[in-house]
């Protein structure tokens, strides 16, 4: 199991989401400095926010995504929800990776 550690603040996620694509490896859960680790963690990877990584992930996802869709992933951010970090790492992963918006897949749980 990989987990990512970071300060849990947007630009840290949009961090995370550039180191990932990096390292070529994707985190199974994201937490908090502090928080204990889970059980069969094999990898724990600290993310240091960096700005200018932070601005490229979301000058590609401007790309990819419409406005609206932009405004709800930070809307979304703000909700606070539990786990909201991971899936929205799960969104960006997939908006990333697709060639056309997947902004309308409401099959997918991480979409919807």
């Amino acid at each position: 199991m990989i987990v990512f550690i970071y300060d849990k603040t947007f630009e840290g996620l949009l961090t995370a989401v550039f180191d990932a694509y990096v390292r070529k490896t994707f985190p199974d859960a994201l937490l908090a400095e502090g928080e204990p680790l889970p059980l069969f963690c094999e990898e724990p990877v600290t993310i240091y926010s960096d700005k200018t990584k932070a601005d490229r992930v979301w000058k590609g996802l401007e790309k990819k995504l419409s406005k609206l869709a932009l405004s709800m992933l930070t809307v979304s951010w703000l909700s606070e929800l539990s786990e909201i970090d991971l899936l929205l790492f799960r969104y960006i992963r997939k908006a990333i990776d697709h060639p056309r918006s997947i902004e309308m897949n409401f099959g997918d749980p991480d979409v919807l």
